[in-house]
């Protein structure tokens, strides 16, 4: 409800953290930026390999059996769908991203959606990894958030909006299947 409503309240307008922040980002040069749009990308795609490990390690426990890496699949599934979100909102980006819409932001939301989706799979079937998947993941989820605003490529609101919306969906998902994971 709070990714609508932030939606919402930010569709046709810059918020004034949005302002100070992209007023206060200075575009890198270009060495920065490159390094800027690597870290994003790496940031993305180590969220998966951590996501893909967990599961393998559960999945070779056999505690992690097929109905559950189905569920599981669901719940990644719709965690990545709130990318399409974008065009519900049609917001605007900043002077990074002229040519797309901004609201949630497609790197932090599928950041996060391999996040989650790790970090439930770790609670539910891999305890010990539970503490590490979490440290790991948030962090690559903050540094792909970051990088995407110092970019300028999305506003603040962008990111959180991303961010709320991805747990949001994996504590409804949780909620819904947890009488199978008990």
């Amino acid at each position: 409800m709070t990714v609508v409503v932030l939606g919402l309240v930010v569709q046709d307008s810059v918020p004034v953290i949005d302002r100070w922040v992209t007023d206060s980002v200075v575009v890198p040069d270009r060495a920065v930026h490159r390094l800027l749009l690597a870290l994003s990308t790496v940031t993305v795609l180590g969220s998966l390999v951590i996501l893909a490990a967990v599961a393998v390690h559960a999945w070779r426990r056999r505690t992690l059996g097929l109905r559950d890496a189905l569920l599981c699949t669901g719940l990644l599934v719709a965690c990545g769908l709130l990318v399409a979100s974008q065009y519900v909102f049609r917001r605007p980006g900043p002077a990074g991203q002229p040519d797309a819409f901004s609201y949630p932001s497609g790197h932090a939301s599928v950041a996060g959606a391999f996040a989650v989706t790790a970090v439930v799979i770790a609670a539910v079937f891999a305890r010990r990894w539970l503490r590490a998947v979490l440290v790991v993941q948030g962090t690559a989820v903050l540094l792909t958030m970051a990088a995407r605003v110092l970019l300028a490529e999305h506003y603040v609101t962008d990111v959180i909006g991303a961010v709320l919306g991805v747990c949001a969906i994996g504590l409804l998902w949780l909620t819904a299947v947890r009488r199978w994971w008990v």
